[in-house]
């Protein structure tokens, strides 16, 4: 009887693959579905953006690794070594998630470090599994975390369309004017990440110039002037003229330089938005929770805080996403 047991073990866990595959194949529907909805938005009416398409998108790609999990963990039952295969691209994952976080550690943040956590965490395991398996509650405790990664896993994943479609969108109409976010300032210089967004903002508003622009941002510690006056400065270093620019100087976050910026424009309907490419989701969120069209000008983050940025990101997102639940509709 006991040479038996292997195929029953396989073909239970081979149960996952056919509705996972449909699953995905019903969610991939769905997506392409929206996809046509928020094109002809586009092109007709606004620039919409929606966090309803990237969930089916999410939903259809965890449907489908389930599916092949499944299959994978049936084979490796019969092939060892597919396990060890496995094993080892996980730890390249993970390990390679640390390295990209550590190698920025003088800007690390507790995004980073959380996700450090869990990768060195899910290194252990793949090492140790060989081990840890002979201990029958191990089955147990290991599919409870397999569960845990599968949905950080997802929530990443959302997130991180988010951000890239949150980035996408149409050109603004001559005429639009532009909030430019505000970033760190070293004593009166900016530094990379707010350059970058002012060369953005001048190249912008010299193809739009109709269009008046709102500096943002207010005087933080080791800044001698407020992150406005910096992109102020910036930008008419760049030939925009001083009075197509007006100063928001004391906003302290994302918020504020939105809700502020607002009030400046008295009763602009739409703005477009110049951040880096990783936060123009969460700036465009506030923009409608303001009743603020937007329009995406993202600024191509430096790689030299890109990754810790955006594992930043991972954790503010949400948070904005669920104050904002009403967008859900």
């Amino acid at each position: 009887m006991s040479r038996y047991a292997p195929a029953k073990e396989n073909s239970s866990g081979s149960k996952l693959l056919l509705p996972g595959l449909l699953l995905a194949a019903a969610f991939a529907v769905f997506t392409i579905v929206r996809g046509l909805q928020l094109q002809i938005n586009w092109k007709t009416v606004t620039p919409e953006m929606d966090i309803l398409f990237p969930l089916w998108i999410t939903l259809a790609v965890v449907s489908l690794v389930i599916a092949l999990w499944g299959s994978l963990k049936n084979a490796a039952g019969r092939f060892p070594a597919l396990g060890w295969i496995l094993r080892i691209a996980l730890i390249v994952l993970f390990g390679w998630i640390i390295i990209s976080a550590v190698r920025q550690f003088n800007i690390m943040n507790i995004g980073s470090w959380l996700f450090c956590g869990i990768s060195l965490f899910g290194i252990i395991g793949c090492v140790l599994w060989p081990l840890l398996r002979k201990f029958p509650a191990t089955h147990v405790i290991s599919s409870i975390f397999a569960f845990l990664y599968l949905i950080v896993g997802f929530v990443c994943l959302y997130l991180g369309l988010n951000m890239y479609f949150g980035a996408q969108g149409p050109a603004a109409p001559n005429g639009t004017p532009v909030l430019v976010l505000g970033s760190q300032v070293n004593g009166t210089k900016p530094n990379t990440d707010l350059q970058i967004r002012i060369d953005t903002a001048a190249a912008w508003l010299k193809k739009n110039p109709q269009s008046k622009a709102v500096a943002c941002g207010g005087k933080g510690g080791g800044e001698s002037i407020s992150e406005a006056e910096c992109i102020r400065r910036g930008l008419t270093a760049k030939g925009i003229d001083n009075s197509r620019i007006l100063l928001d100087d004391k906003s302290i976050n994302t918020e504020e330089n939105i809700k502020n910026a607002a009030k400046l424009l008295k009763g602009a309907k739409s703005a477009a938005i110049v951040t880096d490419d990783y936060h123009t989701c969460r700036a465009r969120l506030i923009a409608k929770n303001a009743s603020l069209q937007s329009y995406p000008v993202p600024a191509k983050t430096p790689d030299s805080c890109r990754a810790v940025s955006i594992m930043r990101e991972f954790l503010a997102l949400p948070v904005q996403i669920l104050n904002i639940h009403h967008l859900f509709v």
